[in-house]
């Protein structure tokens, strides 16, 4: 953003295929991205820094993820650890891949995590890092998050479950490194029209903050188009102050104000939260 209006700084290249998802390094260092065709990308920023000239050329892995018939190997998500010496991504194949990143940038030894019974059981949706520790979190159409070590030389199984819905997972978020120390709670979004705040210290859920049944029966807060529901959860974000945003498919953003403190969220999980703005999005 420059001067109040959006700029373009430059085109990173090299992807010829849509692409479905994009991860950024804390520093702005690396960009990572998956396409529709299984393809992984990885630029470097420039020495000094990542508007100071031309991006490096991007690492390709051509088939990151396996495709069929009817799946070309679509990469859903992707994400980077702190250390930016490993990566992340997940897959319509419903597998979830451990990267390493190599000193000249490359992408290598792609390894995939979880076994029968201890893996997802449809395609993986989100991917979300925990700031202060190597633990991972993926969500998916099985209506689970999972919970990932994904230390070198961690045997790659799930260390974690919830069951979050009977529908599709759509969206994950650990709390920012600002809020409480962070990694305590995870919050997560469905095609159930919930968001839900799960407390990670006992791995249960503390608090629905909002439920499309209750609001549709309230009459005040759901919002209708064409017949159709408008709160069916495609992701679900939390700002380093607390706010929580979510989108729908057909383009509403909801926002709800932090609580003043989160322990609050421990309250009974029938407690009413507030849509405090919903606004279109326009594409």
């Amino acid at each position: 953003v420059d001067k109040g209006g959006w700029e373009d700084k430059g085109d990173l290249g090299g992807v010829k295929d849509w692409v479905h998802t994009v991860a950024i390094s804390e520093d702005a260092s690396l960009v990572m991205a998956g396409t529709r065709r299984g393809s992984i990308h990885l630029w470097s920023s420039p020495s000094l820094g990542p508007l100071a000239g031309p991006w490096s050329p991007s690492t390709v892995v051509s088939q990151a993820h396996d495709g069929g018939e009817f799946n070309a190997g679509v990469v859903n998500a992707v994400n980077l650890f702190e250390d930016k010496v490993r990566a992340v991504s997940g897959g319509l194949d419903w597998s979830v891949k451990l990267w390493d990143i190599t000193g000249a940038g490359g992408l290598e030894n792609g390894r995939k995590l979880g076994d029968a019974g201890n893996c997802h059981s449809a395609a993986i949706r989100d991917i979300s890092m925990c700031d202060r520790n190597n633990i991972f979190a993926t969500c998916g159409d099985d209506g689970c998050v999972l919970a990932w070590d994904g230390r070198a030389g961690s045997k790659g199984s799930a260390i974690a479950k919830l069951n979050v819905s009977d529908r599709p997972c759509t969206g994950c978020m650990f709390e920012p490194h600002g809020i409480n120390g962070g990694g305590n709670w995870i919050i997560t979004s469905d095609r159930e029209g919930r968001i839900k705040l799960y407390d990670l210290r006992k791995w249960e859920l503390a608090r629905v903050i909002y439920d499309s049944e209750k609001a549709h029966r309230g009459g005040t807060t759901a919002k209708w188009e064409g017949g159709g529901k408008t709160d069916l959860f495609v992701d679900v974000q939390i700002s380093t102050e607390g706010w929580v945003c979510a989108v729908t498919e057909p383009g509403v953003l909801y926002s709800w104000m932090p609580e003043r403190e989160w322990e609050m969220a421990k309250q009974p999980t029938n407690v009413k939260a507030t849509c405090l703005s919903v606004a279109r999005i326009m594409v």
